[in-house]
């Protein structure tokens, strides 16, 4: 019976068309690699994290693309006749990460088996073959990893096997023969991204950041670490000046609407003394986002559901977005959908692994300032329900205006008594969040109402202590 059902389910699936969501993106190509084909429809991932690779001897680029059963690399110079043009098997695993360095690919799953640690992929030889040159194990420290960073002529290897699950750094100085020279283990690190020997992990369990001075890199030493209502951090990346710090919450809501995820986070880390949250940004409270990834003023981000979302980061505190694509066109929320971005090609194209679907090759062409303000005009006055809700301290509240208004934000209580007013000003047609942070306001039920042009509305919000 089972059996009967995958099978109508994959039919359904095959024949039934959704209308593909874009804006400012344009796919120019799409393949599905045969090695995914493994497991059945009804299986979480059939494909998982993707990285890339630009050969400068001959401009050809290529994506690398984690499946269950290896990593498949696929020509994507010509994006409508994307190839493969070599896999190299690995341990059996839903779960598989790439980074490169120079000629070659190094490749991570938590799978165990023949060829489980670090895989050396010579890329030097494609497009005709890439070559497996080595696994590379260090029983003292690891045999598995959970993801895989690098910066300059190092690897940090994160989760996994590693005692505590934190970061293993391994030397690339000899890029084929990798040595361990160091680690830190105070807690697990799901992810990191290291900017000038500071690396910046994501504690997914601990529900923290920690920041981590890794000029010894034989003696990492924690600078600081901060946490927040409903963290759960899976990824982090840095603006290119480093002065703000991006955070992806892989949460999803508990049957009370705690816990939403979907959260973009922007931190000023100027003062490693002061770190503060300037913005807060999602698609929809119930969709779980991934990663994200910087080039330039943009963010790229791999949404599950929602797709790949392009943001505008000029200004770090007011996030905007630019860009996107709906890899995934099927109703409902999950863990389906875009897994992994790579925003890095000297093209300027950039690539989306899909679980289901694949590999995904997009432009990104920026609208003009004026047509991005007509695309995301609201047609009517909206005034949304706050998340979280319940929330301790923080909370943030979303307005539509579909025309210039005079806008009055307030918080009150039940009384009906004036506790803080967030925004008084005439602003123009669009859409706004407003992050309003409690000072010493006790537990209990407040409400906000918000008064723009005609329209005014108010909503219930709950703080819990």
């Amino acid at each position: 019976m089972r059996s009967s059902l995958v099978a109508l389910l994959a039919f359904l699936f095959a024949v039934t068309v959704y209308a593909q969501q874009s804006n400012f993106v344009t796919l120019l190509g799409q393949l599905a690699p045969p090695h995914g084909e493994v497991f059945a429809f009804d299986t979480v991932f059939r494909y998982a994290n993707v990285w890339g690779y630009a050969d400068s001897t001959d401009g050809r680029e290529y994506a690398l693309i984690g499946t269950p059963l290896g990593t498949s690399i696929i020509d994507i110079t010509e994006p409508a006749t994307a190839a493969e043009v070599d896999f190299i098997p690995g341990p059996t695993s839903l779960w598989r990460e790439i980074k490169t360095y120079r000629q070659y690919a190094y490749v991570v799953t938590e799978g165990r088996g023949a060829g489980e640690g670090v895989q050396i992929i010579d890329l030097s030889s494609l497009p005709d073959s890439a070559i497996l040159v080595s696994t590379f194990v260090d029983t003292s420290f690891f045999h598995s990893s959970h993801t895989v960073s690098q910066a300059g002529a190092y690897l940090y290897l994160n989760g996994g096997s590693s005692k505590n699950g934190g970061i293993v750094i391994v030397s690339l100085a000899n890029a084929v023969e990798p040595v361990v020279v160091g680690e830190y283990q105070e807690r697990f690190i799901h992810d990191c991204y290291v900017r000038n020997d500071t690396i910046y992990g994501a504690s997914i369990g601990e529900g923290s950041i920690e920041i981590i001075d890794a000029t010894d890199k034989s003696n990492p030493q924690l600078i600081t670490r901060f946490t927040y209502p409903f963290a759960f951090p899976h990824n982090v990346w840095t603006t290119e000046d480093g002065n703000y710090l991006l955070t992806t919450d892989e949460n999803h809501p508990d049957e009370f609407g705690n816990g939403v995820g979907g959260h973009l986070r922007i931190w000023d880390i100027r003062d490693f003394g002061a770190i503060q949250q300037v913005a807060d940004w999602m698609v929809k409270p119930d969709a779980i986002i991934h990663n994200v990834h910087v080039k330039g003023d943009s963010a790229f981000i791999s949404y599950y559901t929602e797709g790949v979302r392009v943001l505008n980061i000029v200004n770090p505190r007011d996030p905007v977005e630019v860009g996107f694509y709906d890899t995934f066109s099927l109703p409902g929320v999950g863990f389906m959908g875009a897994w992994g971005v790579f925003p890095y090609f000297p093209s300027g194209n950039f690539i989306v692994s899909d679980t289901h679907k694949g590999l995904f090759i997009f432009r990104f062409d920026p609208a003009t300032e004026v047509e991005q303000e007509q695309r995301n005009l609201p047609t009517a006055f909206s005034l949304y329900q706050n998340y979280p809700n319940p929330f301790n301290p923080s909370t943030v509240i979303r307005f539509d205006l579909p025309q210039e208004s005079l806008v009055s934000l307030k918080v009150i209580n039940v009384l009906g008594q004036e506790v803080e007013t967030l925004v008084h000003e005439l602003r123009s047609a669009g859409q706004y969040s407003v992050s309003y942070v409690t000072g010493d306001l006790p537990s209990g039920i407040y409400f906000y109402t918000l008064s723009a042009g005609p329209y005014s509305q108010t909503r219930k919000m709950v703080l819990v202590r």
